[in-house]
């Protein structure tokens, strides 16, 4: 049945994928193909509810896999739950230490976590790779009275 959701998901057939991947899911909660077709799909289709219980099980079922974390940490960003955001993007880190989408989100939740000494490593890492993605965040930051971070580390935003 692996091999039909991947045909299906490369056909196109995105309801079919779906279906084949949640009845795998009913015989065996842990295969991985269907998790992360399912998890994907319903991600895509703004279902986060639905994505967010399958993107966690993958991350306990296949930890070093990068995509959960990633998604987990998307998930977790939108409902301000600042500390899993923290945690996934760490571990999506770990594996992927220049993405710029995953250092912004993690720079953002020491922010919001107002973890000083994580934020200038992050924050410093951030202007390296993707300078023009922090505009946005310092004005967040400073919108929100977190500016003090700045400020007090601003050795962090110095090349």
């Amino acid at each position: 049945m692996g091999q039909e959701i991947i045909n299906a998901y490369k056909s196109g057939d995105m309801d079919a994928c779906l279906a084949l991947s949640e009845a795998m899911l009913k015989t065996d909660p842990a295969i991985i193909i269907s998790l992360q077709h399912a998890a994907r799909l319903y991600s895509n289709r703004g279902e986060r509810d639905k994505a967010k219980p399958l993107w966690n099980q993958l991350t306990e079922v296949a930890p070093k896999m990068p995509e959960p974390h990633l998604q987990s940490a998307r998930i977790a960003r939108i409902a301000a739950d600042w500390e899993a955001c923290s945690v996934h993007a760490e571990n999506f880190l770990k594996s992927n230490p220049e993405h710029p989408e995953a250092l912004r989100i993690q720079v953002e939740c020491y922010i919001e976590l107002k973890m000083a000494m994580k934020l200038a490593v992050a924050f410093r890492k951030l202007s390296r790779i993707n300078p023009e993605g922090l505009v946005p965040i310092a004005r967040q930051a400073v919108q929100m009275g977190n500016g003090f971070l700045f400020v007090a580390k601003r050795h962090c935003i110095s090349p």
